[in-house]
This record gives structure tokens, C-alpha cells and sequence, in this order.
């Protein structure tokens, strides 16, 4: 999906079970997928190709966990995942893979909190992302 804006949304589960209902709720539905991202796509060639700016205001949103977090909300025997995943983004073969930067470089708030999941939502306009921030707030 085309994107001028991004907004990332950190938290942690303080209860695995209401977190399910409350995503099955209100999350699911309104997530980004191959179909909405390819759609989005097709109309903005479509813009293009006619000259026609862009005037939709999508809203690509992404719900993702940590290891810990799938681990809180599916249990121990959880299926196990990518190496990287598991070993988690501060391990010095995630950071050396990844050219990331050292965990003392973090904003303070991703390197002191025991964060679980983060919602991830982007846009054309940066206006557009606070709006729908309130709305998941």
C-alpha cells in the first residue's frame, strides 16, 4: 500500500483473553490484506494513468506481536517461528542481520517496556493518522 505517514501504536496485554475478544471485535475487520493492498494499488495506477491525483485517504492498518506476546495470548506450545522472531529484536544476531540499530539507541519507551504487540497504521496524508489513532485509543 501506498504510504506518506506511518503511526505505530506500542502496548502490552494485560489480559490475553479480553485481548482476543476486544481484537476479534474491533481490529480483525479492519485489517490490511493482499486483496485490500492490491485493490489500493490498481486504483492509484489507474489515478496515475489517467493524471489524476490521489484522493482516497487509505488507511493500511497491521496488528503485530512480539514473542512474548504470542506466547501470552496462544500458550507455550505456541508454533515456533522465524529464528530471528524468537530470539527477539534485541539479540545481537537480530541487530547485526538486520543492521539495526543497539537497543541503547531505542526511544526510551520500545527499550524499557515490556511491549507485547504494536498496531501499525499508515497512510497518503500525515493528517489523516491522528484521526484514527483516537479511534483505537
Amino acid at each position: 500500500m501506498q504510504k506518506n505517514a506511518e503511526l505505530f501504536l506500542f502496548f502490552k496485554i494485560a489480559d490475553a483473553d479480553r485481548s482476543k475478544v476486544l481484537a476479534r471485535e474491533h481490529m480483525v475487520g479492519r485489517l490490511a490484506t493482499g486483496r485490500s493492498v492490491h485493490e489500493c494499488r490498481r486504483i492509484v495506477a489507474e489515478r496515475s494513468r489517467l493524471g489524476e491525483p490521489a484522493r482516497e485517504s487509505w488507511l493500511g492498518l497491521n496488528l503485530a506481536f512480539t514473542k512474548d506476546g504470542m506466547t501470552q495470548l496462544l500458550g507455550a506450545n505456541r508454533p515456533k517461528l522465524d529464528p530471528f522472531f524468537e530470539r527477539g529484536a534485541d539479540h545481537s544476531q537480530t541487530i547485526a542481520t538486520f543492521n539495526d540499530p543497539p537497543p541503547s539507541k531505542w526511544p526510551v519507551l520500545i527499550a524499557t517496556l515490556p511491549l507485547r504487540s504494536i498496531v501499525i497504521c499508515a497512510g497518503l496524508r500525515i493528517t489523516f493518522l491522528p484521526r484514527r489513532q483516537r479511534q483505537i485509543d
